[in-house]
């Protein structure tokens, strides 16, 4: 048995599955994100937009991927497109696949949605010859940096920024796999 086998990401909630979110679904995505990030950190009238033009915003470069529970969307992510730059905010000094929007429907918390959604995006990594993953978070955000946290990601704070013309801090994440 590999290191691989035993991890964290290996062991997933079989209620919930993963796959790629279907056109017709994406105002179904929006709201669910809407409803994750409201509750938790309360969002602005441009990023709730945002979260509603999702398919637009990344065609062509990110895959939207849902998380379904029992035949309901309960939680999203995005990531990098194969062929597309592997990281969506700075180039890391190691390959590194990153992922953005991973937000879980209030109601369906504590359920293993968040813990599939991101175990999904460690086999993509594998898949994809990649053995980092990497997010970044704003302050504010210290729910997620706790989840972050409790599956191994550490704190990259030499690579942190702030959003050009904004006061917004991100802080980078990293897991090794």
């Amino acid at each position: 048995m590999t290191e691989l086998d035993t991890a964290w990401w290996v062991h997933t909630n079989p209620q919930v599955t993963v796959r790629l979110a279907l056109p017709e679904e994406l105002e179904t995505v929006g709201q669910v994100l809407e409803r994750a990030y409201e509750t938790s950190y309360g969002i602005d009238d441009n990023y709730r937009a945002e979260l509603h033009r999702l398919g637009e915003a990344w065609a062509g470069l990110g895959d939207i991927w849902v998380a379904v529970r029992e035949g309901r969307i309960a939680g999203a992510i995005v990531t990098p497109v194969v062929g597309q730059p592997q990281n969506f905010v700075r180039d890391p000094p190691e390959p590194e696949l990153g992922f953005r929007q991973l937000g879980v429907d209030p109601s369906e918390r504590g359920a293993g949605v968040a813990h599939a959604l991101l175990a999904h995006v460690v086999r993509l990594a594998n898949e994809r010859g990649i053995h980092y993953v990497d997010l970044y978070t704003q302050t504010r955000m210290e729910q997620a940096q706790r989840l972050y946290r409790s599956l191994g990601f550490v704190r990259a704070p030499d690579r942190d920024w702030f959003v050009p013309d904004t006061d917004h801090e991100l802080l980078a994440h990293i897991l090794a796999i």
